[in-house]
């Protein structure tokens, strides 16, 4: 219920009051066919009038159905059941249980891609959705020793309506063994300024900074140094004799070193302390590529119907005169 509400992303309490109301009358209705397993069971269930007869012999919750009957109430439904139906619609039951269903315990390694051009709205909504199972995962169905979890999530600012879930998995999941790592083109990526402030507040194994154009948000976290800022006065015929001198305050990373980082420089910054990093780039030898080689070779000698994700498929090899491969 939490999580599907999260994904609608409505910040008007009343709308999202009925939104709510209704979805926890229709995941909890009984029903024939058991509790909602798929989204079709859920939308089918999402009707007032049907639910007012679900619950005929619960007063309390037919108190709650016969709330949402009426013309007041017709547009939040409404609105909230065309929402959940185009979200359904656009994910095709990537979220129904089924056999090849499975959850973040289920599972060593996981990527998951929001195609976000592609449509903005449904990608948002899915990574909302997704940020607070993860939640859900880290603090109620995860170990609390052990199972130790990392959330990498690249292009950050791509979640507009998720960046409070994200900032609330970064500072309540660290006790749970999880570690959340967020990535982002720019400073503005991480949210406004009372948001980055809380990221890096609670961003305890550091800032990795690279390039970009506006970091002086970002490189408060390493700190000042004092320095002594002297004048000195000039009239028409030249100095006069008079200077001052006083303690002035700069950054200890200059915003214009990284502005100007060449690729691969970075600067790592933790607990008020930073180190200038440059990062090599890997060379592979010739003896790590062909072990590469004789490995695939290997695998598809024992399934060569089997395509092998990221390698080409058997056809191509042999095509490329690779027949060799074979033995």
């Amino acid at each position: 219920h939490n999580r599907l509400i999260a994904m609608l992303g409505w910040s008007e309490p009343y709308y999202k009051d009925v939104a709510s109301l209704l979805l926890r009358l229709a995941l909890n209705a009984p029903g024939e066919d058991g509790p909602v397993r798929s989204s079709q069971q859920l939308l089918a269930r999402m009707d007032p009038e049907l639910l007012v007869r679900l619950y005929e012999h619960d007063p309390d919750r037919r108190r709650e159905a016969e709330s949402l009957v009426g013309r007041d109430q017709a547009r939040a439904v409404k609105g909230a059941i065309g929402r959940f139906a185009n979200f359904f619609a656009a994910t095709a039951g990537s979220f129904d249980a089924a056999e090849a269903g499975w959850s973040f315990e289920d599972v060593d390694f996981a990527y998951l891609r929001a195609p976000y051009l592609a449509g903005r709205q449904d990608a948002d909504a899915a990574m909302r959705l997704l940020l607070e199972d993860f939640a859900h995962y880290a603090t109620l169905r995860k170990p609390r020793k052990g199972e130790d979890a990392t959330l990498v999530f690249d292009e950050f600012s791509a979640i507009a309506g998720g960046r409070e879930a994200a900032i609330q998995l970064v500072e309540r999941v660290r006790d749970a063994g999880c570690a959340l790592y967020l990535s982002a083109q720019s400073a503005d990526g991480l949210g406004d300024e009372a948001q980055q402030r809380r990221l890096v507040g609670a961003c305890s194994g550091g800032l990795l900074i690279h390039a970009m154009p506006d970091p002086e948000t970002l490189l408060r976290a390493a700190g000042v140094v004092k320095v002594v800022e002297q004048t000195w006065r000039l009239d028409t015929a030249g100095p006069t004799g008079n200077s001052s001198a006083r303690i002035g305050e700069r950054p200890r990373i200059e915003p214009t070193a990284v502005q100007q980082a060449r690729e691969g420089e970075a600067w790592f910054i933790a607990r008020g302390r930073y180190e200038h990093l440059m990062v090599a780039r890997t060379t592979i030898s010739d003896g790590y590529r062909a072990r590469a080689h004789a490995l695939v070779a290997l695998a598809r000698a024992w399934r060569p119907q089997e395509v092998l994700p990221g390698a080409r498929t058997w056809v191509e090899a042999q095509a490329d005169g690779q027949e060799a491969l074979s033995g």
